[in-house]
C-alpha cells in the first residue's frame, strides 16, 4: 500500500513520503510540492534498500532517502538536518531605501527611528525578502508565517500584509497586491545586504 504524507514541522514545511515503491510516491510528493510553488525539503523512506532504488528516489527530487526499518530518532535527526540546510543564510544587515533591518537581532529602523515589528511581521518579512520580485500566493505566505498555529486564512494574510505595509510605508517599501493571487515585494534598486 502506498502512502504520501506531508508534515508541517514548526515554521518550516517538508515533504515526507513513505512506500514500498518510491518512484510513484516520490513523484506524487514532489509534484505536490511543485504545485504549492515552494521548494520544500523532501525525504523518502522505503523498504527497498537497493542502490538503484535509492538513486532513483534522489534523482526524482528527494533530498534524503532512508531505508526501512529505521529508528524514529534517526528520522527526526534527518528531518532537522534537512530543515537546517533549507534555511537561507541570514545577512547581518539589510538596507532597503530608508529601511535598515538587522534580522539576527530582530531590529528594524526607518531613518534611524526604531520600528516595532511583531514576530509575525518578521516572519512575513522573511518570506518576502527570501523571494524579492516574486509574486507569492496567500497560501504560500500563510504556510510560511503560521508558526505551527492552526491554519491561517487568506483574510488573515491580508490583515498581516496590511499591518506590515503601514509600518514600512514611511520607508517607501512597496508590497503590491497581485489580484486574485497574493502579494509581490517590489525590491528597490538600492537594496543592500551586508
Amino acid at each position: 500500500m502506498m502512502r504520501t504524507r506531508c508534515f508541517a514541522i514548526t515554521v518550516t514545511t517538508c515533504c515526507f513520503s513513505t512506500s514500498g515503491c518510491p518512484t510513484s510516491t516520490d513523484s506524487r510528493c514532489c509534484g505536490a510540492c511543485e504545485r504549492a510553488r515552494t521548494r520544500r525539503p523532501r525525504s523518502s523512506t522505503s523498504s527497498r534498500a537497493e542502490v538503484d532504488e535509492r538513486v532513483h528516489g534522489l534523482d526524482l527530487g528527494a533530498d534524503d532517502y532512508l531505508t526501512k526499518p529505521f529508528s524514529l530518532s534517526e528520522l527526526e535527526a534527518r528531518v532537522r538536518a534537512l530543515l537546517r540546510r533549507a534555511k537561507p543564510a541570514v545577512a547581518s544587515r539589510i538596507s532597503i531605501g530608508d529601511l535598515t533591518l538587522d534580522p539576527a537581532a530582530r531590529r528594524a529602523r526607518i531613518r534611524d527611528q526604531p520600528v516595532d515589528l511583531t514576530a509575525r511581521d518578521w516572519a512575513l518579512l522573511d518570506v518576502f525578502l527570501a523571494r524579492p520580485g516574486q509574486a507569492l500566493s496567500k497560501l504560500t505566505i500563510a504556510d510560511a508565517v503560521s508558526e505551527g498555529a492552526p491554519s491561517i486564512t487568506p483574510n488573515t494574510v491580508e490583515v498581516y500584509v496590511s499591518r506590515l505595509r503601514a509600518k514600512l510605508e514611511p520607508a517607501g517599501i512597496v508590497i503590491r497586491t497581485v489580484r486574485g493571487f497574493g502579494y509581490l515585494w517590489e525590491q528597490p534598486e538600492h537594496a543592500q545586504r551586508r
